[in-house]
């Protein structure tokens, strides 16, 4: 294998680290975001407990404001696109538990991405070890015998002197 193709490797070993890293971010991200639902979830199924007519709305900077309800019928919600509509607490539950479930489906994908990207960085990393361990063989294998030879070269040198017998840098 010649430099170039060793240096398409690493490069393509690079971009699917650079791949990983970002998989691993919106996976991160997206865990977030089905908290976040899971939590509206969880308020709204509390919101139909006849018995509890008192709740805490946040207004962000995690202050909430403590407030009282009566006969919580509908919810204003973001059907997509920044555009908001009023549905039922019971549709805006089915809509939030459908939301849930398709973040998760997108994770697993994004999880399948991860490993084929992992699995791929293997294979690229096992090529450039055995394509290294191969030139370095055959580097190797050229060295001992011109070192031998060289060797031999200077050993069959003679000695000279200079004129008077004077030493000179080669003895």
């Amino acid at each position: 294998m010649n430099r170039d193709e060793l240096k398409n490797i690493s490069q393509m070993r690079d971009l699917n680290h650079q791949k990983i890293s970002q998989i691993e971010e919106q996976i991160s991200k997206l865990d977030q975001v089905i908290q976040e639902h899971e939590s509206v979830f969880r308020s709204l199924k509390q919101l139909g407990n006849i018995g509890d007519n008192e709740g805490m709305v946040p207004i962000g900077a995690g202050v909430q404001i403590p407030i009282k309800y009566t006969n919580v019928t509908s919810t204003i919600i973001d059907i997509g696109s920044g555009i908001h509509a009023e549905k039922s607490v019971e549709e805006t539950i089915e809509l939030i538990a459908k939301r849930i479930d398709e973040l998760k489906v997108l994770i697993d994908q994004l999880v399948e991405e991860h490993a084929s990207t992992t699995n791929s960085i293997k294979e690229l990393t096992g090529k450039l070890e055995d394509a290294i361990n191969l030139q370095q063989s055959q580097i190797k294998e050229p060295k001992i015998s011109e070192d031998t030879n060289s060797k031999e070269a200077k050993s069959s040198k003679k000695k000279r002197r200079r004129f008077g017998g004077e030493l000179t840098l080669d003895d």
